[in-house]
């Protein structure tokens, strides 16, 4: 039966015969500037009505008698707050000099306001209060302590330590908020100003009441607190939940040993928090009941709490014995399952293998569902080795890619990784058949290659989505060797035609100006996936909106960033085209639509090949005294020669050498002291200037890029000057300045 005493109380009745705590299994200061305002609408509303009072809510108590302190199980955040106010209404009378009120009616005994709030927070010498013990201390000396015996009392300052962010905050807000009150009705005059703080200590002790319920047990005393706040008061599933687990694990149980029970249970529930952080934490336990409740139906976020109560006391009624032994079994089971959800979550410390890092990360951009199929996944694949967890996780980023892509409906895809879950941990299969059975399950679901074509040609594709596409071409294209940091504060999504206009842009794209549509048709070519890219840096609104040209090498004279310096491979290939139009955005578009169909589908991920544009498939490097051909293919054929075909590798016309030319062999031959049948090593090669890396040979004499592809001549690099026109005015960017050409990394300049 459950036992509990309790009626509506004045704060002052309250405070006067007892002191509190907040126990330790309490959550921290929660209130923001939204509660601190209505709390002091309400005290305002209280002081504006001399005659009436106003019910600010409930406070439950367990108070055994066994202990020096009542134990505040519900109400610490209203409690703290009252607290916060009683001592800041202390200290501005402590301020004001003035702190005895002279009453004009003869006979009338004097008020000493100060000892009256004193006596709130004080009882023989102890503070009535003692806040959670994360803030115990910071409150007791920048709160409780009395200014008037010690003026040099700590106050909160802005670089403290987060835990106490919204315990300041909310500190200093009601401190502005009474500040303002007694300067607008008190004035500079310290008589009026003690009467105006003692209007909103009478308002706040005497006519500001709430219900206060006594509980003997613990146990009973959470029943209440559940009971009242799943009737919509505010508390979350998760809060919920961790009472109703220390409410069953503390039944009957009392002095030591239930502090050990609740110390414990905390420490396991913060560590919890710690895997899965505390604005996922909701989200956790509903992704684990989409598991493993033994009944699949959709559950929404408020069935959190009813779910895991019919988990651990049944549909039926149950001994204490056996609601004891459910608790620590679903308990013990959701703390495995958050260790595994975390590593979903930030895969970074984890062992998994880089393309599967890479894949959950790129995952966890774009949504949240497929943890519920991956935390399954994870679950089965540690059980069982035969269920592959980096197969899992390719398949689980194939079916979300394609499902987002093709713009479908996002409870349905929840929907399908849950069936996915369950079938992947489904004991009535062997791994091998459970494999089959989710992959079947995904592949039947997915939208077709025809769907797909059509959206990844349209016009207004999702940048999110744009952004994840592009972000595993780039990766498939150097191997998920993993050279970039893809951080959305680090890598953006750029338009290559500029999303606003100009006269430059409306020709290049083919678009008369003078058109009605134009802007339409323009917006229309510029929004499809052909027509972005990724860059690591943002361009610089000069360089962004400019000519093609200026895009591509820079404003001369300027050091802003320009498609010139970027190491990512889908920018890179878009910079070799000496133009950018609309049959251009069109062509690219196909290509990185034939890439999507070779990452994202359910045979198997293949092998990928650069773009280019029509045109620039072999790169003419005019004037070279080489006379050499140019590698075009492959990274894997550009990065081993030998494994190239002579259909990659497109000759260079003949060129009558130019003066340059000559003076440069001659240069040559007086240098050339070397074997010729030496094998060249990486020590006694140059730099490329794209990423750094030594350059690539093969016995004619051709350089390029192990890493990128991109050809390059050794001479220039060197110090000689530009292969392409012979000028010696190399910039510190690496470029000629005569023709934009690339000819020399930056670790090289002071050899020219």
């Amino acid at each position: 039966m459950l036992r509990a005493t309790g009626g509506i109380q004045p704060l002052q009745t309250l405070f006067s015969t007892l002191k509190f705590e907040i126990p330790d299994f309490q959550r921290n200061y929660a209130w923001e500037d939204e509660q601190i305002d209505e709390f002091w609408n309400d005290l305002e509303y209280t002081i504006n009505r001399p005659n009436a009072s106003h019910f600010i809510g409930s406070v439950i108590l367990l108070n055994d008698g066994r202990e020096e302190r009542a134990r505040v199980i519900d109400g610490q955040q209203r409690m703290t707050t009252i607290v916060m106010t009683l001592g800041l209404l202390r200290d501005l009378i402590v301020k004001n000099g003035q702190q005895v009120l002279i009453p004009n009616a003869q006979g009338a005994m004097p008020v000493n306001v100060l000892f009256q709030v004193q006596s709130l927070l004080f009882a023989d010498g102890l503070p009535r209060f003692e806040a959670n013990p994360v803030l115990k201390q910071r409150f007791l000396d920048c709160v409780i302590r009395d200014l008037a015996e010690d003026p040099s009392r700590d106050h909160f300052k802005k670089n403290e330590q987060s835990d106490s962010l919204k315990l300041r905050k909310a500190y200093w807000l009601l401190e502005s908020h009474i500040g303002s009150h007694v300067d607008k009705h008190g004035g500079l005059d310290s008589e009026n100003r003690l009467k105006s703080i003692y209007e909103v200590v009478r308002a706040l002790t005497q006519r500001m009441v709430l219900l206060r319920i006594d509980c003997e047990e613990q146990h009973e005393a959470i029943a209440v607190y559940m009971t009242l706040n799943n009737r919509g008061l505010g508390l979350t599933p998760a809060d919920l939940l961790k009472s109703m687990i220390m409410k069953h694990l503390g039944a009957h149980v009392s002095g030591d040993a239930l502090k050990a029970i609740n110390t414990t249970t905390v420490e396991a529930w913060n560590q919890m928090i710690d895997n899965v952080g505390d604005q996922k934490l909701n989200q956790f336990l509903r992704h684990y009941l989409l598991v493993h409740f033994p009944i699949k139906e959709s559950i929404r976020e408020k069935d959190i709490f009813r779910l895991f109560e019919q988990l651990i006391e049944g549909e039926t009624p149950l001994s204490d014995v056996q609601i004891r032994a459910n608790t620590e079994t679903v308990f013990q089971d959701i703390q495995r399952a958050a260790r595994l959800y975390g590593q979903l979550i930030d895969p970074e410390p984890t062992t998994f293998s880089k393309p599967t890092k890479f894949k959950i990360r790129c995952l966890n951009d774009l949504l949240d569902s497929h943890r519920v199929f991956l935390l399954a996944a994870l679950q089965a694949s540690l059980k069982d080795p035969a269920v592959d967890f980096d197969e899992m996780v390719t398949l689980a980023d194939v079916t979300a890619v394609r499902w987002l892509v093709a713009g479908m409906n996002a409870q349905v895809l929840e929907n399908l990784f849950q069936a996915m879950a369950r079938k992947v941990l489904n004991r009535d299969l062997a791994p091998i058949e459970r494999v089959e059975a989710v992959r079947a399950e995904a592949q039947s679901a997915s939208p077709t290659d025809d769907i797909l074509r059509n959206r990844l040609s349209e016009s207004g594709f999702s940048i999110p989505i744009a952004r994840t596409v592009l972000i595993r071409i780039n990766e498939s294209l150097t191997h998920y060797m993993g050279i970039v940091d893809y951080a959305a504060q680090k890598v953006n999504v750029e338009h290559i035609a500029p999303l606003t206009p100009s006269t430059y842009w409306y020709s290049a794209i083919g678009i008369s100006e003078s058109s009605e549509t134009a802007l339409v048709q323009y917006k229309e070519n510029v929004s499809r996936l052909g027509n972005l890219t990724l860059l690591e840096y943002k361009l610089n609104s000069s360089i962004k909106n400019a000519e093609w040209s200026l895009k591509r090498f820079g404003i001369p004279g300027k050091q802003d960033k320009s498609y010139a310096d970027t190491i990512l491979r889908v920018a890179a290939d878009v910079r070799e085209s000496v133009v950018w139009n609309a049959r251009l955005i069109a062509q690219r578009a196909d290509w990185i639509a034939s890439c999507f169909f070779s990452i994202w589908n359910f045979e198997g991920e293949a092998q990928i090949a650069n773009w280019s544009a029509p045109g620039t498939e072999g790169t003419e490097v005019t004037g070279s005294p080489l006379g050499s051909k140019v590698p075009v293919g492959t990274f894997e054929q550009l990065a081993n020669p030998s494994n190239a075909s002579t259909d990659t590798l497109t000759p260079l016309e003949e060129l009558e050498p130019t003066d340059f030319d000559l003076e440069l062999e001659s240069m040559l031959e007086a240098v050339d002291d070397t074997d010729p049948d030496e094998e060249l090593t990486d020590e006694g090669l140059p730099e490329t200037p794209c990423h750094g890396v030594p350059v690539a040979q093969d016995d004619q004499g051709n350089s390029w890029c192990p890493i990128c592809g991109a050809p390059v001549t050794v001479l220039a690099m060197a110090g000689f000057g530009c292969p392409n026109c012979g000028s010696k005015d190399i910039n510190t960017s690496g470029h000629c300045e005569n023709c934009q050409a690339l000819v020399i990394h930056k670790s090289l300049d002071q050899d020219r």
